[in-house]
């Protein structure tokens, strides 16, 4: 009668000596008994495997399985050796287990199949489990022990494990149960020994277990864009995507170029493609025709329909007015005061802006709370309905992201603690684009028909201050037009 023995593999990465990431993926398998390697037999599979062992041809006696495990990347774990009797005479009938020295309490079981031991009756610590089979004619086996370690919870322990004998790698893991990851970013490329036990809540350690580990350097990759290679960037090929931030680019056709390098630092290839960045708007809706704003993109108003970004250029403590200044590029994390029409949406493009503005309008890239005064400077914040700059209360005022808050020194500050505005740094710049010209004398119409007329345009309009905005406005304007006219002639002459 042909004889066998069920071989069972756990394939867990750990309990064979293989790399961890052997989980889950296929693997070969080889073994063969006592010192026989001629007789190897080989196989594979992927996950936990379970087979039968010929054991027919071996003589009598105690012998040793042999087992050994293969990834695919040709890496071989330690081999694991199990230790066996085969017995005389025929199929065992039946099996006997005790625990320690207790005998007298054998359990009978069945001597095929998988066997359940029942170890719930015992004390947490260290115990004997031994186990023979009897032959239908009740001759027993040998009687074959192990050893183990029971914990006082099964489902709340802490595992540690250590590198190379090195303690001061050591790495504790509090209420684990199951499996664990393993924090190998610490060890270099190469053949390294991994220590691992683990503590019951009662405080009593398991027995060390030593396994080898391999690890194989991780190529890596320099990336450039364009012909800016002196700026390259060094990323570790570890299998996570590689985020590229093209946000700074222009718009238009560019070169992205890979160059790999492998464990020896040898250049594996090099490789250039092209690709294109379209534009990339910020989407802006206004809730008031005047509005605060701040984002952490570099942006570009130039051209956007309908809707001006203005800096807090300057402060006139006679007047108490904000003096506006126009903008067109404009970096990111820049204060801006935007005046378009109330519940429009505007695209506005992303646009690299090399410009730097002295601006005391800050930007709130976060929710905060705006302190009436702070670090010796008054702040104050845009009342959308009155169109002016209000001091912050006295307790704080709230100001959420992406808005701005007028910072204005303590020293220069003209005690009120509210603030008109005015757009453009001369008088009669009605449109507040930073000249004064025709299209400032159309402005004047506008808002005197109140056909078409904008907010900063409204705002601006009554040139000479009687609180009318009327023909005596439009000759104003005409003045001035006229004067920087002279002015030029006579700087060319």
């Amino acid at each position: 009668m042909r004889k066998h023995i069920l071989l069972y593999i756990l394939l867990c990465g750990l309990a064979l000596g293989l790399p961890l990431q052997v989980r889950g993926q296929t693997y070969t398998y080889r073994y063969w008994t006592d010192i026989n390697a001629a007789g190897v037999q080989t196989g594979t599979a992927t996950g936990e495997k379970s087979f039968d062992v010929d054991i027919s041809h071996l003589p009598v006696g105690l012998h040793a399985l042999h087992l050994q495990a293969q990834n695919s990347s040709g890496v071989l774990s330690a081999v694991h050796t199990q230790f066996f009797a085969k017995m005389a005479g025929t199929s065992a009938a039946k099996g006997q287990y005790w625990f320690d020295n207790n005998a007298t309490s054998k359990k009978d079981v069945a001597a095929t199949g998988t066997i359940t031991i029942d170890a719930s009756a015992l004390s947490a610590g260290l115990h004997a489990l031994h186990f023979q089979t009897l032959s239908s004619e009740g001759v027993p086996s040998a009687v074959h022990t192990q050893f183990f370690v029971k914990m006082a919870d099964s489902k709340s322990v802490t595992a540690r494990y250590w590198y190379d004998n090195d303690i001061s790698t050591l790495h504790t893991l509090d209420d684990v149960s199951g499996t664990i990851d393993l924090d190998i970013s610490e060890l270099e490329p190469g053949l390294h020994t991994i220590h691992y036990q683990t503590v019951g809540s009662d405080g009593i350690p398991s027995s060390v277990r030593t396994e080898f580990i391999y690890i194989k350097a991780i190529p890596i990759a320099k990336i450039w864009i364009d012909d800016n290679a002196d700026n390259a960037k060094t990323y570790g090929l570890t299998g996570e995507d590689i985020v590229i931030d093209v946000r700074k680019l222009k718009v238009g056709m560019h070169t992205l170029t890979v160059t790999l390098i492998g464990a020896d630092e040898q250049v594996i290839g090099t490789q250039t493609v092209e690709f294109e960045v379209f534009p990339r708007m910020k989407t802006i809706t206004l809730a008031a025709d005047l509005e605060t704003f701040s984002c952490d993109d570099d942006l570009n108003f130039q051209g956007v329909a309908g809707l001006r970004a203005y800096t807090a250029a300057g402060f006139n403590r006679a007047t108490s007015e904000v003096i506006m200044h126009r903008v067109d590029d404009v970096p990111a994390y820049t204060g801006l005061l935007l005046a378009g029409t109330a519940g429009t949406t505007y695209q506005v493009p992303c646009e690299e802006s090399p410009t730097v503005y002295v601006n005391m309008l800050a930007p709130t890239l976060n929710d905060m709370t705006i302190a009436a005064e702070a670090d010796s400077y008054l702040n104050y914040l845009l009342d959308t309905e009155n169109g002016l700059f209000a001091q912050a209360g006295d307790e704080g005022s709230f100001l959420e992201a992406n808005r701005a808050y007028l910072r204005l020194p303590g020293s220069n500050a003209s005690g009120a603690r509210r603030l008109k505005i005015r757009f453009g740094t001369e008088p009669c710049d009605v449109n507040g684009d930073n000249a004064v010209d025709g299209a400032d004398i159309a402005s004047i119409i506008s808002v005197m028909t109140a056909v078409g007329a904008d907010p900063v345009s409204a705002r601006n309009a009554d040139v000479n201050n009687d609180g009318i905005v009327d023909i005596a406005d439009i000759v104003a304007v005409i003045n001035i037009i006229a004067a920087n006219a002279r002015k030029q002639n006579t700087v060319e002459k």
